[in-house]
C-alpha cells in the first residue's frame, strides 16, 4: 500500500547490492545474465496493491450530467451493433488494476502480452481494442531439482504466493503445483526491452537462478522490431557440493485472454525443428470471426540441454492429462515421454475445455557449475481486422508470410537471433546509460573559462546527477507503451499465403480468396494499402480515406488523376516504406494515434523509428484532404455535424476503420479545436528538420484580424474539460510557433509569397499576444474574464517547446521564457507535495491549485515530462530533473503509488489514476531530444525567419482591397468562419474547387490548371490576401512539378541560387573562444559550418593548438586554477590566526597541482568539440590558411591538404606570444610553458608588466601602485623601466643581464612581454588581406575585411585582447551574417582582471583617462581597508571616477578579494549609467 513516507526525500541510487547480494551480482557477471546497474527494481513479495481511479467532483457531475446522458446513449448503441465505444467511462473491468505490471513481451504492432513483475502473463491485447487484462495463471514457468540421488528434492512455480484464481492444492488443475516460491530472496530488474529476474536461493539455497526476458525493440531496425516473440533465457550457477539435475518448465494455455480458451475447437501440435529448437504449436480460433492466432513455445536443445514436450494436458478431472499429472510427472522424472513429439495435432478442444501445452528443459549442472537454458514464445496472427470489416496484414508478414504457422519459424529465429538482439539493444542504450556528462555542461562551460566552478555549485550538479540515474532507466521504461499500447503495425504490401514445413507434422494451407471490392488480395492487387472484408454499407463509409476524382466528370474536364496526385505523400522507395503504424491514445481511451496527444509522444518515434512517424504525419496529410459528410452528434453540446471538415486536421485515425472513417472522438467538434492544425505544422516542420525528408507540405490560416486565434468559449484544445476564452497561452503560443515553422518550410519548397504572409501575420499577433497575456513573470492561461484566466498553466510555452526542439529562433526574449517555466516550478511543481508529483496543468497566483475542472486540478504525467523538457531548451535542468522526478516518485517509485509500465495519462494530488497505459507519458523522449539535439536539427534550415524575410509594400494594405473573391462556406453544423482558423475555402482566378455529395461523403479535386508550363501563376498573397486553405495548398503548391529541392541555407537574407557552389556557408579557421562561438551560433542560424584547429596540445607551437583556445588551455582557465592553488597558503595562514592549530607539516605537491590543471583543461577541450559536434559544426584538425577569397586549405597530421570552399571565411586564430630579440632568448620561456612546467623553480625573472606576467600597463596609475606593494609585500622585487640585453647559461641556472649593467641569477625567465596576432601562416597577403604594422587584420565595425568574403574576430584583430570580448565578436559576427541583425560589438565599459592576490579589476575609464577625455571637473573617491578575513592578503583599495557635472560614475576599481566578481555587478550599473548617488543609496 501507498506509504506515509511517500514525499519525504528519500536516496535515490538504486545499487543493486541493495537487492541482491554482491555474491550472486559476481557470480552472474557473464554472458548479460546480471541485471544493470540502471534498472527498476522490485522484489517478488511486493504486495501489488489495487489502484485508485479517479472521480470527479459533485460541482464537476452537475456540469457533465447532459454530457453523461448522452454519452451513456452513444455507449449502449455502439454495442447493440457489437462495437466498444471509443470512451467508456461507465464500464468496469471485473480484474482491478493493481500495481503489478512489468515489461511487455514481442515487438511492436503484432499484437502483445505484458508480463507482471511477479511473473504471470496478463494484459492480452492480440486483437485490435481488445484488452484482456486478467492473468492466465497457467502460463508459468517452474522449476525442478534433484540432488543427493533424489533424496532432495524441490519443486516449484517462479511465481510468488497464492495468486487469484488459484483454488485447492488437492484439485486437477493449476493449484495443485507447488506455489512454493516466497519471493523474499527475489528481484525483478527492468530495463526495457528487456528484465531480469533474478532467484537467489529459491526455492533451493544452493542454487542461483537469473531469468531474463528480450524482446525484439531494436531502434531502427524496422524487421526484426515488428516481430510478435520474446525469449527467455535461464542462467543457472549451482554453489552446492554436489552436481544437481535441474529442469525448467515452460507451460502455455491456448488462450488469448479473458475466457477465450474455453471457446473450443483449439489444437495443439508438437515440432521438433532445425537446429535443436523444439516445442508446441497451439492453434486458436478466435470468436466473432476474428483471424485465428497460432502461438508457439518452444526450447533451444543443446549438447547439455535436452528438451521434451507435452502436446496437451488439461485443468479439469475429466482431461486424459490433467495439470496435477503433468507436474506428477516433472517431479518424478524432470522430463516428459520423447514420443510426445511424434503424437500430431491433438483433437479439437471441446467448449468448456482448457487446453494447454508443457516445453521442459533439462540437464545436470556441476558443482560450482553453470547452465544457460533458453526458451522462446511467439504468437502468430497475421491479419488485423477491425469491428467494421477492414482487413490488413501485419508488418511481419512481410517477412514470414500470412499464416499462422509462421509461429515455428519465429521461435526458431528468436532462439537463433537474441544475441544479436542484445548486442544491438546495448549498443543503443549503453551510450545514454553511461553518459556521466552533466546535462548543464553546455551552460556553464563557457562560464568555466572566466571563473572555477563553487564547491556549492558542485554539490547542486551531484544531486542533479542522481536525479538523472533516475531519468535514465524511466527514459528507456515509459517505451514499453510502443508494444504494451495496442500497437498495429501493417504491411504495404499484401504478401503470399505460405507453407510451412515441420519434421513429423506437415499441412499446408488451403488458400482463401479475401475479396476487396471483388478483387483477390495477393502481390499484384492491393489497393491503397488495405483489404476489407464484409463491410457494414449501411454506414455509408468511404473506405478509401483520400480524395477521389468525381466520377461523373468527363476526362477532358478532369485531366488530372487525383488518385495519383497525391503519391508525393507515399514513401518514394522501398526503404522508406515501412508500412503504416497506429498505437491507441490509451488502453481506456480506443483511438489510434489521437494526433493531439501524439504531438507529446512523437519524439520517441522520431527519435528510434524516425520512418515510423513521417509514416504517421504522412496518414494524417492524406487525413487533411478528406472529407467525410456523416452526420454525427457531438455529446458535450449534442449539436450535430459532420464526421470529417476538409481541410482540418483529424483528432485521430479512427477506432473501428482506422485510416478509413477518421475522429472516433466525439464528445466535441474537433474541427474548431484551436491547437490540432498548428501541431500539425509543427511537427512536420521538426520532422523535417530532424530528417531532411519532407514529403508533404502544410499550410493553416487564421482567425481575426489582429493575426491571433482565439478561443470560442468552450474546451477547443487537448485539454478538453478546460474552458477557454479568447487568446489562450497554450493554442496561441502554438500559433505563433507554426507560424515561424511555416515560414521556414515556405522558403524551402520556394514559396517567398506564404513566407511573406507568415511574417506579416507573426508581427502582427506576437504583440498582441504579449499585450493580452503576459502578466510580468508568466503568460496568462487566456485574456477572458472568468476566475481561472490568470491561472498558472504548466502547458503554456508548449509552441516554445517546439521551436527550441525544432532549432528555431526563441518566441519571446530568453527573460519571458525563463520566468514563466521558474514560476511554473515554483508553483506548478513544489507547491504540490513539494515537487513528489509532477506539474499540476492549472495552479492560481495564490498558490491553490485551479480547481476550475477536472483537468485543471490533475497531474497530466507526459505535459511534465514535456514542460521538462522545455526547461532543458531553456538552460534550466536543475528544475525540469526535480520536476520530472515527481512522476518517478509518484508513479515509478516503491513508495509510490504502483504505475509502473502502466503510466495514467493523469493522477490527482491524492494519487487517483485517469486513463492507464496512455500514450503521452512518452513525451520523456522529448527531455532526451532537448539534452543532445540530433546534428538533423543542427543542420536543418534555422533562419530567424521573422527577421530575415522581407515584407512586399503589398503585405501592408489592409484584407479588404483584395482584388480576389473570398468565399465563406455557410454554416453545416459544425464549423462557420469563427470555429476553427484555417477553415475558409479560398478561391482566385486560378484555383476552383467542386464538391459532390455522395453517401453523405464529400470528394473533393482540384479544377484544371489553365496555365500553360513554364509559365508563373499569380502571387495568392497578392494584395495582402490571406492564403488558401491547407488542402488548397497542398494541392496547388506540392502538386504542381518542381525540382526536388535540396535543403539550401539562407544566407544574406535570401537563398543562394548557386546551391551547392560551396562547401560550406562558413569556415572557420581557428577555434578558440571566438572561433568555437562563432562557428556555433552561425550552425543555430542554419549555416553549413566548417571549422579547423590545431591538435590539442597543452604547450601551443607552429602545429599544435587544440580547441577551446589560448584562455582555455593555456591562459585564464589554468592560470586561475593556479592562482587558486597559491592562495592556500595565505589562507592557512589566516586560519591560524582564526584558532585552528595546524600541528602537521603541510607541504605543497607542484605535480599534483599541475597534473590536476592538465586533467582540467583536457577535459574543456574535449567539452569545446562537443558543442562543436552537438551543434552541427564539423571540425577539422590541421592548419588552415586562405588560398582564395572563398577556399581555405587545411593540412591534416599526414601531410595531407584538403581544400574546400566557403561562401564566408572567418579568421579567429587569436595571438602568439612573443620573444624579445636578445642573445640566448632561447633559455626563456613564454606564457605557452609558464603553466606546464615540470618543477617548481625557485628564483624567476620576468620580463614585462602586461596581461601575461602582471597586467598592469594601462591601468589606473594608483591602482597599479596598489598592486606593486602588494607583490612587494610578497618578496617580490620590481625592477620599473628595465629591459633585458642578454642571457646566459650559468652551472646554477641563468644569469640575466639588464640594461642597467645589473646582473641576477635565476632558474627561469618568463618573457611576458605581450603577444601578436598569429597571422604569420594564414597567407593573408596572396589572398589581398590587409594587415597593420604588427600582423593584426584589419576590419571594419562589423569585423569585415576588406576581401568582402573574409572575416575576423577576436585577439588576431588586436582591438580589445579579452576572452569575453571574443565571445561578444563571434556573437556578433553570426547575428550580422546569418542572423539578420547587422550587430556591431561594444567595446565601452567591458571589465576586466588581473588575478594576482588579492585579485585588481577595472570597468570603465581610470582616472588619467578620464581626465584626458573629460570637458569638466572629475571628481575621484577612494577607500582603503583591511578586509575583517584576511590578514596576510594585502589591503583592499576601491575607487570611483565620477564627472562633476551628471554625476555619472565613469570608471570603477577594484584591488582585493574578489573583485572580479564584484566588478562584474558593478560594470552592468555603469552599462545604465548608474550615478554616485545612486552607488550612496545602495
Amino acid at each position: 500500500m501507498v506509504g506515509s513516507n511517500l514525499f519525504q526525500r528519500r536516496k535515490h541510487s538504486w545499487p543493486p547490492e541493495e537487492y541482491i547480494s554482491r555474491g550472486t551480482l559476481q557470480l552472474f557477471d557473464f554472458d548479460s545474465a546480471a541485471p544493470p546497474e540502471h534498472a527498476w527494481r522490485r522484489r517478488l513479495d511486493s504486495h501489488a496493491n489495487i489502484l485508485k481511479e479517479f472521480s470527479v467532483t459533485f460541482r464537476e457531475a452537475i456540469k457533465m450530467v447532459r454530457l453523461g446522458i448522452r454519452l451513456w446513449s452513444y455507449i449502449r448503441k455502439e454495442a447493440a451493433y457489437g462495437r466498444k465505444a471509443p470512451i467508456d467511462p461507465f464500464t468496469r473491468e471485473s480484474c482491478k488494476p493493481s500495481a503489478s505490471q512489468g515489461v511487455p513481451l514481442g515487438g511492436m504492432g503484432s499484437g502483445s502480452i505484458s508480463r507482471g513483475f511477479r511473473g504471470e502473463f496478463r494484459q492480452w491485447q492480440i486483437i485490435p481494442s481488445i484488452r484482456e487484462a486478467s492473468p492466465v495463471m497457467a502460463n508459468q514457468f517452474s522449476i525442478f531439482v534433484s540432488r543427493d540421488g533424489g533424496n532432495k528434492k524441490y519443486a516449484s512455480v517462479l511465481a510468488p504466493g497464492q495468486h487469484e484464481g488459484l483454488g485447492k492444492q488437492d484439485d486437477y488443475g493449476i493449484s495443485s503445483w507447488g506455489w512454493n516460491l516466497s519471493g523474499q530472496n527475489s528481484t525483478y530488474h527492468a530495463l526495457f526491452p528487456r528484465a531480469w529476474t533474478i532467484y537467489d536461493g529459491e526455492p533451493d539455497p544452493d542454487l542461483k537462478v537469473s531469468c531474463r526476458q528480450i524482446s525484439p525493440f531494436i531502434p531502427h531496425n524496422y524487421k526484426d522490431s515488428s516481430l510478435p516473440t520474446a525469449v527467455f533465457v535461464y542462467t543457472l550457477v549451482n554453489t552446492g557440493k554436489e552436481r544437481a539435475k535441474v529442469s525448467l518448465l515452460f507451460t502455455w494455455a491456448n488462450s488469448v485472454g479473458g475466457i477465450s480458451q474455453l471457446s473450443g475447437d483449439h489444437v495443439n501440435e508438437p515440432f521438433i525443428g532445425e537446429d535443436g529448437v523444439s516445442g508446441v504449436l497451439l492453434h486458436h480460433k478466435t470468436a466473432k470471426g476474428n483471424p485465428p492466432v497460432t502461438f508457439a513455445i518452444a526450447a533451444c536443445e543443446t549438447q547439455n540441454v535436452n528438451v521434451t514436450v507435452l502436446p496437451s494436458f488439461g485443468l479439469s478431472q475429466g482431461s486424459c492429462i490433467t495439470a496435477k499429472d503433468m507436474w506428477g510427472t516433472m517431479v518424478r522424472d524432470g522430463q516428459f515421454d520423447q514420443g510426445n513429439f511424434s503424437s500430431g495435432p491433438t483433437m479439437p478442444s471441446s467448449v468448456g475445455e482448457m487446453l494447454c501445452a508443457a516445453v521442459s528443459a533439462s540437464a545436470w549442472v556441476e558443482s560450482h557449475g553453470k547452465c544457460t537454458f533458453a526458451f522462446a514464445l511467439a504468437w502468430s496472427s497475421p491479419k488485423v481486422k477491425f469491428s467494421k470489416g477492414s482487413l490488413y496484414y501485419r508488418r511481419y508478414t512481410k517477412y514470414y508470410g500470412t499464416c499462422e504457422r509462421a509461429a515455428y519459424q519465429l521461435v526458431h529465429d528468436a532462439l537463433k537471433n537474441y544475441k544479436q538482439w542484445e548486442e544491438e539493444i546495448e549498443k543503443w542504450q549503453n551510450p545514454i546509460l553511461h553518459d556521466e556528462r552533466l546535462p548543464s555542461e553546455q551552460m556553464w562551460v563557457e562560464k568555466l573559462v572566466a571563473s572555477i566552478v563553487c564547491a556549492s555549485a558542485s554539490e547542486q550538479l551531484l544531486h542533479k546527477d542522481e536525479k538523472v540515474l533516475l531519468y535514465k532507466f524511466t527514459l528507456f521504461n515509459e517505451l514499453y507503451f510502443l508494444v504494451a499500447g495496442g500497437t498495429i503495425w501493417i504491411d504495404s504490401q499484401s504478401p503470399d499465403e505460405c507453407t510451412v514445413s515441420l519434421p513429423h507434422a506437415t499441412r499446408k494451407l488451403d488458400k482463401k480468396n479475401v475479396r476487396v471490392k471483388g478483387r483477390k488480395v495477393d502481390n499484384t492487387e492491393h489497393e491503397e494499402h488495405f483489404a476489407t472484408v464484409g463491410s457494414n454499407q449501411s454506414d455509408g463509409a468511404v473506405l478509401a480515406g483520400l480524395p477521389c476524382k468525381d466520377e461523373s466528370a468527363s476526362t477532358e474536364d478532369d485531366p488530372m488523376d487525383f488518385s495519383h496526385s497525391l503519391s508525393f505523400l507515399d514513401p518514394q522507395n522501398e526503404e522508406d516504406d515501412v508500412g503504416r503504424f497506429l498505437y491507441l491514445e490509451g488502453v481506456e481511451y480506443l483511438m489510434w494515434c489521437t494526433y493531439d496527444v501524439h504531438f507529446y509522444a512523437s519524439f520517441a518515434l522520431l527519435e528510434l523509428f524516425p520512418k515510423i512517424e513521417l509514416s504517421i504525419q504522412r496518414d494524417f496529410a492524406k487525413a487533411v484532404l478528406s472529407e467525410d459528410g456523416r452526420k454525427v452528434r457531438f455529446l458535450a453540446e449534442g449539436n450535430w455535424g459532420i464526421r470529417k471538415v476538409r481541410g482540418a486536421v483529424p483528432h485521430d485515425l479512427g477506432t473501428h476503420d482506422p485510416w478509413n472513417e477518421m475522429n472516433a472522438y466525439n464528445i466535441h467538434d474537433t474541427s474548431k479545436w484551436k491547437d490540432l492544425n498548428p501541431k500539425f505544422v509543427l511537427q512536420v516542420y521538426r520532422d523535417f528538420s530532424a530528417t531532411g525528408d519532407l514529403a508533404f507540405g502544410l499550410m493553416f490560416g487564421h482567425q481575426d484580424n489582429d493575426g491571433l486565434i482565439e478561443n470560442d468559449g468552450f474546451p477547443d484544445q487537448t485539454y478538453d474539460t478546460w474552458t477557454v476564452h479568447g487568446v489562450s497561452a497554450y493554442c496561441g503560443c502554438l500559433w505563433l510557433a507554426a507560424l515561424q515553422a511555416a515560414a521556414a518550410m515556405a522558403l524551402q519548397i520556394g514559396d517567398r509569397d506564404f513566407a511573406e504572409w507568415c511574417k506579416a501575420t507573426f508581427l502582427k499577433a506576437k504583440p498582441v499576444f504579449e499585450a493580452k497575456l503576459w502578466n510580468g513573470s508568466y503568460f496568462n492561461y487566456d485574456s477572458g474574464a472568468s476566475s481561472n484566466s490568470k491561472s498558472i498553466q504548466a502547458d503554456q510555452l508548449a509552441g516554445q517547446w517546439y521551436t527550441a526542439s525544432s532549432g528555431l529562433p526563441p518566441l519571446f526574449d530568453d527573460g519571458k521564457i525563463r520566468s514563466s517555466l521558474q514560476k511554473i516550478y515554483d508553483f506548478n511543481v513544489m507547491k504540490v507535495r513539494g515537487g513528489r508529483m509532477g506539474a499540476v496543468n492549472g495552479m492560481h497566483p495564490n498558490g491553490k491549485v485551479d480547481e476550475t475542472c477536472m483537468q485543471s486540478r490533475e497531474i497530466w504525467t507526459g505535459v511534465t515530462y514535456a514542460v521538462a523538457a522545455n526547461m532543458i531548451l531553456a538552460g534550466m535542468e536543475e528544475q525540469a530533473f526535480t520536476t520530472a522526478e515527481g512522476i518517478f516518485i509518484a508513479g515509478w517509485s516503491e513508495e509510490g503509488y504502483g504505475y509502473w509500465f502502466q503510466t495514467p495519462e493523469a493522477w490527482t494530488i491524492d494519487g487517483h489514476f485517469r486513463s492507464l497505459i496512455y500514450m503521452r507519458p512518452l513525451s520523456i523522449w522529448g527531455m532526451q531530444w532537448a539534452l543532445s539535439l540530433p546534428k538533423g536539427i543542427m543542420e536543418a534550415p534555422q533562419i530567424n525567419m521573422m527577421d530575415r524575410i522581407r515584407l512586399s509594400p503589398m503585405m501592408s494594405r489592409p484584407s479588404g482591397s483584395e482584388s480576389g473573391v473570398r468565399i465563406v462556406a455557410h454554416r453545416a453544423g459544425c464549423f462557420d468562419t469563427k470555429a476553427y482558423f484555417g477553415r475558409t475555402i479560398g478561391r482566385s482566378n486560378t484555383t476552383s474547387r467542386r464538391r459532390t455529395v455522395s453517401a453523405g461523403i464529400v470528394r473533393c479535386r482540384p479544377a484544371q490548371r489553365r496555365l500553360g508550363p513554364g509559365i508563373p501563376r499569380p502571387s495568392r498573397l497578392a494584395m495582402g490576401r490571406p492564403p488558401p486553405s491547407l488542402p488548397l495548398y497542398l494541392c496547388n503548391e506540392l502538386l504542381r512539378p518542381r525540382k526536388t529541392m535540396a535543403r539550401k541555407m539562407l544566407i544574406d537574407g535570401e537563398l543562394d541560387g548557386a546551391g551547392g557552389h560551396y562547401d560550406f556557408d562558413l569556415f572557420v579557421i581557428g577555434a578558440g573562444s571566438g572561433g568555437v562561438r562563432a562557428a556555433r551560433f552561425s550552425a543555430n542560424y542554419g549555416a553549413k559550418v566548417g571549422i579547423c584547429e590545431l591538435p590539442f596540445n597543452p604547450i601551443s607551437s607552429e602545429v599544435d593548438g587544440g580547441v577551446g583556445g589560448t584562455c582555455v588551455l593555456r591562459g585564464c582557465v589554468p592560470k586561475k586554477i593556479l592562482v587558486y592553488g597559491a592562495a592556500f597558503g595565505g589562507e592557512l595562514e589566516d586560519a591560524r590566526n582564526y584558532g585552528w592549530e595546524l600541528n602537521e607539516k603541510v607541504d605543497f605537491n607542484w605535480k599534483k597541482l599541475l597534473h590536476k590543471k592538465t586533467e582540467e583543461i583536457t577535459r574543456l577541450n574535449g567539452i569545446y568539440k562537443r558543442l562543436l559536434s552537438n551543434a552541427g559544426v564539423k571540425l577539422f584538425e590541421g592548419e588552415g590558411k586562405l588560398v582564395g577569397p572563398n577556399e581555405v586549405e587545411v593540412t591534416q597530421l599526414d601531410g595531407t591538404k584538403l581544400c574546400y570552399s566557403a561562401k564566408h571565411i572567418l579568421i579567429a586564430t587569436g595571438s602568439r606570444a612573443q620573444r624579445p630579440n636578445i642573445p640566448g632568448q632561447e633559455l626563456g620561456i613564454t606564457s605557452d610553458e609558464a603553466l606546464s612546467l615540470e618543477d617548481l623553480r625557485k628564483r624567476a625573472v620576468v620580463l614585462g608588466g602586461g596581461y601575461i606576467a602582471l597586467p598592469l600597463r594601462g591601468f589606473d596609475d594608483e591602482m597599479r601602485a596598489v598592486v606593486a606593494r602588494n607583490l612587494e609585500g610578497r618578496g617580490i622585487n620590481l625592477h620599473p623601466r628595465t629591459n633585458l640585453t642578454e642571457l646566459i647559461k650559468t652551472e646554477d641556472g641563468i644569469k640575466v643581464i639588464t640594461d642597467h649593467g645589473e646582473e641576477l641569477h635565476a632558474d627561469l625567465v618568463l618573457f611576458a612581454t605581450g603577444r601578436i596576432p598569429n597571422t604569420k601562416r594564414l597567407n593573408l597577403a596572396s589572398v589581398g588581406v590587409e594587415t597593420d604594422a604588427l600582423g593584426a587584420v584589419k576590419v571594419d565595425d562589423n569585423s569585415r575585411t576588406n576581401v568582402p568574403s573574409i572575416w575576423a574576430v577576436g585577439d588576431v584583430t588586436n582591438r580589445m585582447n579579452l576572452t569575453p570580448v571574443a565571445l561578444m565578436e563571434g556573437t556578433c559576427f553570426a547575428k550580422t551574417v546569418f542572423g539578420g541583425q547587422p550587430t556591431k560589438p561594444d567595446y565601452i565599459n567591458v571589465p576586466c582582471a588581473v588575478f594576482c592576490i588579492p585579485p585588481l579589476s577595472v570597468v570603465g575609464l581610470s582616472e588619467e583617462q578620464a581626465i584626458e577625455q573629460a570637458n569638466g571637473d572629475v571628481l575621484v573617491f577612494t577607500s582603503t581597508f583591511n578586509p575583517m578575513k584576511n590578514t596576510v592578503s594585502g589591503k583592499t583599495a576601491m575607487k570611483l571616477v565620477v564627472d562633476a557635472e551628471t554625476d555619472k560614475v565613469l570608471g570603477a576599481s577594484m584591488c582585493g578579494l574578489d573583485a572580479p566578481e564584484i566588478m562584474q555587478g558593478i560594470a552592468v550599473a555603469l552599462k545604465c549609467g548608474a550615478t554616485k548617488a545612486q552607488f550612496d543609496s545602495t
